[in-house]
């Protein structure tokens, strides 16, 4: 094995192999099997493919651009409209830059030249694309994160206005009770608008909570994309 490729790669892998040329595919899936463990699945069409994608959960996706009934671009749309996740390896032939384009636009997370693809090479492009992978759940992870920490803070907001309002309109016709000559009467008044303005200050508290949580995210994601 070439000692460039030299990786601590993820083994016991699951792969489904979408090709129908054997002599391709089979060494392939052969040698990953024997030096790393891993499983792999060979499919040679585009409709085995899709019911095996429905009953069945895979670590990784080759997929050939060239099949007999469908072309891989269409797998990828296909994978795209079911919302299955799983990364793809798009193996296209020789002067199909433009289809690996297209492919990536699609989703695949790595594209290969069929005829340039060595058997220790095939590992290295599965721990590419998987990081990649890892990688971008963890950033649409940190995205959910913000958007509901977003969320709160703009419900907090509106219901924040609306008991302030509220406590406004409360704290005025307690101030003109608190003036009554009643000795009663104005302790009471003045109980409730030192709780009222208690309220006050800790709903602010809790906003300006939210507020600083949602920017040390902002700030986070922003550290991680310059890196």
């Amino acid at each position: 094995m070439n000692s460039s490729y030299a990786i601590n790669f993820i083994r016991d892998l699951k792969i489904l192999f979408i090709d129908d040329d054997p002599n391709f595919s089979k060494p392939i899936a052969l040698y990953v099997n024997k030096h790393y463990g891993y499983t792999t699945k060979i499919i040679v069409s585009a409709e085995q493919a899709y019911a095996e994608l429905e009953s069945s959960r895979f670590d990784i996706i080759l997929l050939d651009y060239k099949l007999a009934d469908r072309s891989g671009l269409d797998v990828l749309k296909w994978l795209n409209e079911r919302t299955i996740d799983t990364p793809v390896i798009m193996i296209t032939g020789y002067g199909c830059e433009e289809v690996a384009v297209e492919a990536m636009k699609l989703g695949a997370y790595d594209y290969a030249n069929k005829g340039h693809i060595s058997f220790d090479y095939v590992p290295v492009l599965i721990h590419n694309a998987l990081e990649r992978y890892h990688l971008r759940k963890q950033q649409n992870q940190h995205t959910k994160i913000i958007n509901t920490l977003n969320d709160v803070v703009q419900t907090t907001v509106i219901r924040v206005n609306k008991s302030l309002s509220t406590l406004a309109e409360q704290l005025n016709s307690l101030h003109k009770q608190s003036s009554s000559k009643d000795t009663s009467e104005r302790r009471v008044a003045e109980k409730a608008i030192a709780d009222a303005e208690q309220d006050v200050h800790s709903i602010k508290e809790t906003l300006a909570f939210l507020t600083n949580q949602v920017t040390l995210h902002q700030q986070n994601e922003f550290r991680k994309d310059s890196q």
